[in-house]
């Protein structure tokens, strides 16, 4: 027959050690995903945009960029994000032109950094420029090149899905509301010129924390 004492012993070492298999199984758990620290990634997808000024420019174009992160903690995060590509005219004749977006945003992640999918929403600043040759409208009917830019404002939505610990895949949906205010032909800015538009784009985002 065991001594009380050892049988105290016993349990208390029975219970210890379940206490330190629960705090490691929650370390485990609780790095499922990182958010917290510096994130480096690439993007790729579809781009566009729309203005009721230049209702020809509708046609989506691939995208691909890179963007950087820091996680302030494991919900809130910054980011830095530059996106590019080439748009197809409604006009064939036009050809491809390029496209530029840049943001500042701030994110949230929803859920808890036990999960390996987590939803996030995020807003910010943008600067969207492109360039075009066209076709003047007047007799001569000469090729110009015509530049847009300006600032908006962006909002999106996504889901990331932490693969390892540090490393995620995401999909993203942006939308942003601007207004060219700088307008070009030829390198000639043309005065008291502005047009709003609508910016959307479609990526598919890695990123990695260190």
């Amino acid at each position: 027959m065991r001594r009380l004492p050892d049988r105290i012993s016993f349990i208390l070492l029975f219970f210890l050690s379940i206490l330190n298999f629960r705090s490691d199984a929650q370390e485990a758990i609780s790095v499922a995903s990182q958010n917290k620290g510096f994130q480096i990634g690439l993007q790729t997808g579809l781009m566009g945009w729309y203005s009721e000024s230049f209702n020809t420019n509708r046609d989506l174009g691939f995208a691909y960029g890179g963007h950087l992160n820091y996680g302030i903690n494991y919900h809130w995060y910054l980011s830095l994000q530059l996106t590019g590509g080439k748009l197809d005219d409604a006009f064939p004749e036009y050809g491809p032109y390029p496209y530029f977006n840049a943001d500042v945003l701030a994110g949230y992640l929803l859920g808890a950094n036990t999960q390996q999918a987590r939803p996030t929403v995020f807003a910010g600043i943008n600067y969207s420029r492109n360039k075009q040759e066209i076709v003047t409208t007047g007799s001569n009917g000469e090729y110009v090149t015509a530049k847009l830019a300006g600032p908006g404002f962006t909002l999106g939505t996504g889901l990331r899905y932490y693969l390892q610990t540090k490393w995620y895949l995401a999909l993203q949906f942006a939308g942003t509301f601007g207004n060219f205010n700088q307008y070009y032909i030829d390198a000639i800015r043309q005065e008291d010129e502005n047009y709003t538009y609508f910016g959307y784009r479609v990526l598919l985002m890695t990123a990695y924390t260190f």
